[in-house]
């Protein structure tokens, strides 16, 4: 556990419903900087940060998952994740570029390695799109976002904050997650890779 004053927060790079994604500095590296604001009335969602944070450090540590390097101000009601920085931006912005020089194969066996370590692990992605699947300029692929993966379940008992925009729309689903009420499963997450 760090406090904010051993991170540089940069540039923002853009908001969900739930935080705040930005890049950063730690310890001269770069990085990026999950700032929740969505939980904020949780009362145990410091300890929550703190249990995952031990969860990734000890179980999902993978070269297909972007690794998580420190967790900042627990205590506070903005907690943030640090995360590594993968300097290829996301394969939703690989594939816009048209610069396509990487073997589909590679992304795809990137991915399903990723997929398969979580799944090992019994903790379904549950998120998988294009701008979660990071690359860096040296070759390598990550997962991004499996963050709370492991505990959809919970967060999807929270009130949502405001409504979502009706003309968004869910991400495609394998046909055995339209019956499980949106839980992440393994089987969705193979689904969305096929997809």
């Amino acid at each position: 556990m760090i406090s904010s004053n051993d991170l540089d927060v940069l540039e923002s790079l853009g908001a969900s419903l739930s935080c705040v994604t930005a890049e950063g500095v730690y310890r001269g590296r770069d990085v990026i900087v999950k700032t929740f604001s969505y939980f904020g009335h949780i009362d145990d969602f410091g300890r929550r940060v703190q249990t995952y944070y031990q969860c990734v450090n000890q179980m999902l540590r993978s070269p297909y998952l972007v690794s998580l390097l420190a967790v900042a101000d627990v205590a506070s009601a903005c907690p943030k994740l640090i995360f590594e920085y993968m300097d290829g931006g996301s394969l939703r912005g690989y594939v816009s570029s048209r610069k396509n020089s990487m073997p589909p194969v590679t992304i795809t066996l990137a991915v399903a390695k990723g997929l398969e370590h979580l799944h090992r692990h019994r903790v379904a992605h549950g998120r998988l799109l294009l701008h979660n699947i990071l690359l860096a300029t040296d070759g390598r692929i990550k997962l991004a976002d499996c963050g709370f993966s492991y505990d959809d379940a919970y967060l999807a008992t929270l009130p949502p904050v405001y409504e979502m925009p009706e003309m968004m729309c869910d991400p495609p689903q394998a046909p055995e997650a339209l019956h499980s009420k949106g839980a992440a499963t393994a089987a969705a997450d193979i689904f969305r890779l096929a997809s």
